[in-house]
């Protein structure tokens, strides 16, 4: 079994072989973009060959459209739902071929958090299935993280567990737009907890201060942890890992 060591080892000669490499692996981007059939690129480190993983790759949901052609996010959709990365699409395998990419972590980038929380339901509920269903048809080339209406954080909860124990997702991707839109929403709830509390105001800094640090502390532990386990293990092992 692989030790940390080894893990660190291959991911600093990945990162080392991009450098190097540069022009042949990195260069002339368009070119691979749109590209014709042909044998899958192979990229090796040393005469080794290696797995690359691209770990932050966006798509889109054409059926989408059809939930809000009719709405106000109709404009704002319209610049999301176009271009050459539509899931579904064969050109995106030809595309990873082409450029020498061998898995995906596959993404859509967050533009519906304007939405109401019935469409927000609806287009999220389409987009995580879609992305299922992708991944579980190439399950050697992709695994999916899911979207969340993050401007509702009960919702955004409950369509993470859905997507994580149900679809087989392998979390979320999160935009800073949503974020703010969920940190804004608590923000606007303290005035109702006023009446709740006794000996402390809904806006002590004190108060939000150890909070978040407490909730910091948590999460680096609920990282690090599994992290320690995870670097023991293949990369593309754990990411294919049901």
């Amino acid at each position: 079994m692989r030790n940390r060591r080894d893990f660190i080892r291959n991911a600093a000669g990945a990162t080392a072989g991009l450098l190097v490499s540069g022009n042949r692996l990195l260069g002339a981007p368009a070119r691979q973009v749109g590209a014709a059939p042909g044998k899958r690129r192979e990229v090796s480190i040393a005469g080794r060959r290696v797995k690359t993983v691209d770990v932050h790759a966006h798509c889109f949901e054409p059926e989408v459209w059809d939930v809000v052609k009719n709405t106000p996010l109709a404009e704002q959709a319209k610049g999301n739902l176009t271009g050459t990365i539509a899931l579904g699409s064969p050109q995106r395998l030809i595309d990873m071929d082409a450029q020498g990419i061998d898995y995906q972590a596959i993404n859509i980038n967050a533009w519906g958090y304007s939405a109401d929380r019935m469409l927000a339901r609806d287009v999220v509920t389409i987009q995580n299935q879609k992305i299922s269903e992708w991944c579980a048809k190439h399950p050697d080339r992709f695994v999916g993280m899911a979207s969340l209406a993050l401007q509702y954080p009960d919702l955004a909860a409950e369509q993470l567990e859905q997507a994580v124990k149900k679809l087989g997702l392998r979390g979320a991707a999160i935009g800073i737009t949503g974020s703010i839109l969920g940190l804004a929403a608590v923000a606007g709830m303290a005035r109702f907890l006023t009446a709740l509390l006794y000996g402390v105001s809904a806006t002590d800094p004190l108060t939000f201060i150890v909070i978040s640090a407490l909730l910091s502390l948590a999460a680096f532990f609920a990282c690090y942890l599994p992290a320690r386990r995870a670097a023991k293990v293949d990369p593309l092992i754990a990411l294919r890992y049901e």
